[in-house]
């Protein structure tokens, strides 16, 4: 067996993710959120297997769509794209099998979220991303993957406030 580290579910399926990367998933899959290929219902937990070559190390979920963060910093989506939630070029469609977010091929995401119909990604050079309706800054921006903020600032991820705390006080 292996060591699960984060459960997330969305509305009708539940998302898992093991110590040794691998993401499992089962549900109604209405909209394709189990990732499997297809719309079918998943009673029992299966590996999503287009993930199979990734190390992922997070997962989020919104009502029906799924984020996967890899250690190389790539951000997978699937799920209901109805809302331009999954980011695919501001394309408002969904996939029932995981894809690359392709306008964050090369940032190197650090973390990612996600709301009801709308995701975000931090990469490690402190960029924020958004897209979907619910963090549309603009009408035009729907379903496209915008830069929220640039500030320089260093993404953290993987230290803990106690360790950053321990550093400042040396």
């Amino acid at each position: 067996t292996e060591h699960v580290v984060a459960v997330e579910f969305t509305d009708a399926a539940m998302v898992v993710l093991t110590g040794l990367g691998r993401v499992y998933t089962c549900g109604l899959s209405r909209n394709g959120e189990c990732g499997h290929g297809d719309t079918s219902s998943c009673p029992e937990v299966r590996v999503v297997k287009a993930l199979a070559h990734h190390h992922i190390e997070q997962v989020a979920t919104g009502h029906s769509h799924v984020l996967a963060r890899t250690s190389q910093g790539l951000v997978f989506a699937w799920g209901k794209g109805t809302s331009g939630q999954l980011g695919f070029d501001g394309a408002t469609v969904s996939s029932s099998t995981p894809r690359v977010v392709p306008a964050l091929l090369g940032k190197h995401v650090v973390s990612v979220a996600a709301t009801s119909v709308g995701s975000a990604a931090l990469t490690r050079d402190g960029e924020v991303y958004t897209w979907g309706v619910s963090f549309a800054v603009n009408a035009s921006a729907h379903g496209k993957v915008t830069v929220l903020s640039s500030t320089g600032l260093r993404g953290s991820a993987g230290a803990s406030a106690a360790d950053r705390s321990a550093r400042a006080l040396k």
